[in-house]
């Protein structure tokens, strides 16, 4: 089975970690703040930015990165543009998603420790 880490758990985060979930694939989901992780993870729910949506036992929230990363077939960067850099830094390989005050954008990276992300061609593709 497909394992997917999603890192981000906002509204657009866990939209998608619920959609791959209800597709039938093992789905982590990453929220940064360990209390928000423990409770969307108990209640089933993410009361903050998705109410109303239940999270199948497939879909697992964590606030451990590594639980998130290790072992993923893909990664998805579902976070605020102004930490994509640091995660893509932090991982080295995913697909961002980004959405800004224009239009969404959508990114793949694969980078070493040498890359530097400073230079725009280090992501590549755009919707």
């Amino acid at each position: 089975m497909t394992a997917v880490g999603v890192i981000g758990s906002g509204a657009w985060g866990t939209t998608l970690a619920l959609l791959l979930a209800n597709k039938g694939l093992e789905v982590t989901l990453w929220e940064h703040q360990p209390e928000r992780a423990s409770a969307t993870q108990q209640n089933r729910e993410n009361t903050l930015f998705l109410p109303g949506f239940y999270l199948p036992d497939n879909l697992r929230v964590t606030s451990n990165i590594a639980q998130a990363t290790q072992d993923k077939q893909l990664l998805l960067f579902v976070t605020p543009s102004q930490r994509m850099r640091e995660n893509a830094r932090l991982h080295g390989r995913g697909l961002g998603l980004q959405r800004g005050s224009q239009q969404p954008r959508v990114g793949t990276f694969a980078l070493s420790k040498r890359d530097d992300l400073a230079d725009p061609r280090a992501f590549c593709g755009a919707v």
